[in-house]
């Protein structure tokens, strides 16, 4: 239930709430034996943009271990986590390379049901186009030390735009966009409008009431 509910905040870009959710769970006497690669993805990128980054070194300690829930990803577990790690020690060019090999780790996915298509990310699109929005942001922040991968942000942050338009979260579905356009921008252009956010607009949903899982860490501000 804590993971759903840190969903629901993430759709509207309440970082150290969905942080907050996910500590909970956590907290709870399974620990991570049984929450798995989902949660375990969804709090380490929620710490980096809550600014609680200094919890990342105990959560790598904790998915080193021999966890039965991540048996055949803990690999990725890893490299995502090191790649916040490398962000936050100001290392984008590692921070990057963690990032493609969780990409690479995605991609290998068969589908949820073996009778669906083959697709991008295959049972893990959602954490795929989070991923694509991270290293579109790691790009952004370090244009500079990361010429190669320009291509690859920009193709990432367009195909999560799409998967968001999909599942109607327009907060994410805005953040995508903007990236998109700041990915897009060379340093030498005229500034660009954000063409995308008023060019396409979701149908509005009402917010949705979210119910608070016990809080196991202080209130962490963006």
């Amino acid at each position: 239930m804590c993971t759903v509910k840190a969903w629901a905040a993430i759709s509207e870009g309440a970082h150290s709430e969905a942080a907050q959710h996910l500590l909970a769970a956590r907290s709870a006497s399974s620990g991570w034996w049984l929450v798995g690669l989902e949660p375990l993805l969804l709090l380490a990128r929620e710490l980096h943009c809550s600014e609680w980054s200094e919890l990342l070194p105990g959560l790598m300690r904790s998915a080193s271990q021999d966890v039965p829930s991540l048996v055949g990803s803990q690999l990725a577990v890893l490299e995502y986590l090191k790649g916040f790690e490398s962000w936050g020690q100001g290392e984008p060019g590692r921070a990057m390379e963690s990032f493609v090999r969780t990409l690479k780790f995605f991609d290998r996915q068969p589908p949820l049901q073996a009778s669906q298509a083959a697709v991008e990310g295959g049972g893990f699109r959602l954490l795929r186009a989070m991923l694509g929005l991270d290293m579109a942001a790691l790009f952004v922040e370090h244009r500079e030390a990361l010429p190669a991968h320009r291509s690859l942000a920009l193709e990432m942050v367009v195909w999560s735009a799409s998967v968001f338009q999909a599942c109607g979260s327009q907060t994410l579905f805005d953040a995508a966009s903007e990236l998109m356009e700041r990915v897009r921008t060379r340093p030498n252009d005229a500034p660009l409008r954000v063409r995308a956010r008023s060019r396409l607009r979701l149908p509005r949903k009402p917010r949705p009431q979210l119910l608070r899982c016990p809080r196991s860490a202080g209130t962490g501000r963006r």
